[in-house]
């Protein structure tokens, strides 16, 4: 890539076709996982902003309210599912974002080792044996003479798997953590001064409190998932791009298609939202651990340490 292949020297200005194709291949996937993903994610929301031109009550979305009976106006429901984003994907999932992209780059440096350190069996022609794995191929460390064979390969252990992961495990468990104080604290009534805040509306600062404890513990699964998913994202963006469409096709799309038909009202709406919006991070966190390991068998059964 950038002429270091052909011998020449490194120009970072030069960006020509070679270059170009490098970028497109993972940005493509990338695009396509984000479009269909996107595209889904409008579709609802059109019907939730629908929502919006019929005036309401809060007496069913909302628990202790000290006048259920006061008609809001009509925006409020809508209101409340803008603040609620606001706080949850502009605010809080800072750290999950932060921590998302560290593991990439740690995850993608350590696959980048596994491949030097590793060959596919399909590049060896004629090596079907399997050998027990010799500890310095892990490890790095040199070999002797004596102990190399330029035709020997050896089974992938989890070990050396872990070599690779343990930064998204690492990121995940603190995201777990950090979650769970944010949830513990925002649910004490932080979510509702903080929406009140926001929206100036005390009626949409409820149902924003309301949603909150509807939906967030579902979105503790997703950042979660969102640190494993980054084996994927560096390693096999493929598998990334089938897990997130599997995840959309067999969840978000059906309920894109029945909401219409289910005539939902102000009143009856949280409910089914909450099962779309936060059924859909929980089926994808499920996805994800689904497509770890089958990246897991895939590692092993394509790559074998190779004694050079």
């Amino acid at each position: 890539m950038w002429g270091l292949e052909r011998g020449t020297r490194l120009k970072w200005w030069r960006f020509g076709r070679e270059e170009f194709k490098d970028f497109v291949k993972p940005g493509f996937i990338f695009f396509v996982e984000s479009a269909v993903r996107n595209a889904l994610y409008l579709w609802l929301i059109t019907g939730i902003v629908a929502l919006a031109c019929v005036p309401h009550k809060l007496r069913h979305l909302t628990r202790g309210s000290s006048s259920p009976s006061a008609v809001l106006r009509s925006n409020v429901y809508a209101t409340a599912w803008g603040v609620f984003n606001t706080i949850r994907w502009g605010i809080v999932m800072v750290p999950s974002n932060a921590l998302e992209a560290s593991s990439s780059t740690f995850v993608g440096h350590a696959w980048s080792t596994f491949q030097t350190n590793h060959v596919s069996v399909k590049d060896v022609p004629g090596t079907s044996s399997v050998e027990p794995l010799v500890p310095s191929a892990i490890s790095g460390e040199p070999q002797t003479d004596s102990s190399r064979d330029e035709t020997s390969l050896y089974r992938i252990t989890y070990q050396s798997l872990w070599l690779v992961v343990k930064y998204a495990f690492y990121s995940g468990c603190i995201v777990l953590v950090t979650e769970l104080v944010l949830l513990a604290v925002m649910s004490a009534g932080v979510a509702k001064q903080f929406a009140l805040y926001l929206s100036g509306d005390s009626d949409a600062a409820t149902l924003t409190a309301t949603m909150w404890r509807a939906m967030d513990w579902c979105h503790i699964l997703f950042v979660v998932s969102v640190q494993m998913a980054t084996i994927l994202l560096a390693s096999k963006p493929i598998i990334y791009l089938f897990t997130s469409l599997m995840c959309n096709i067999c969840w978000v799309m059906p309920w894109c298609i029945a909401v219409p038909h289910l005539n939902l009202t102000p009143e009856s709406a949280l409910p089914y939202h909450a099962i779309i919006f936060g059924g859909s991070l929980v089926v994808g966190f499920v996805f994800t651990v689904v497509s770890l390991g089958v990246w897991v068998w895939l590692a092993r059964r394509q790559h074998k340490v190779h004694d050079k």
